[in-house]
């Protein structure tokens, strides 16, 4: 939002700011460039965003390729019990036991 506001207030933005004018870059670079910049501000720069959002995925794996527990498979985060069991079963000893 503060890119698209640099680039349709132009030289406001900066007296908005307290800076007596715009800096010698942002004719070079803004004012030569503002319609490729609105459209990367705007339209790529969201798209790319979204991307990493955040999907709900957890997963622990076990030695790199066994899939412990999913929850995207099962719904829920992992109890006690689920990772326990599993890892158990998967051969690791549980702890105090020998």
């Amino acid at each position: 939002m503060v890119g698209i506001a640099f680039v349709l207030l132009g030289d406001n933005m900066f007296k908005l700011i307290g800076m007596q004018g715009a800096p010698s870059w942002y004719d070079r670079v803004v004012v030569k460039n503002a319609v490729p910049l609105m459209i990367g501000l705007y339209l790529i720069l969201p798209q790319i965003l979204n991307g990493y959002a955040v999907s709900g995925a957890f997963e622990v794996v076990l030695n790199g390729t066994e899939i412990v527990f999913s929850k995207i498979a099962t719904g829920r985060m992992p109890q006690t019990d689920d990772l326990y069991h599993a890892l158990i079963k998967a051969g690791l000893i549980a702890v105090g036991q020998a």
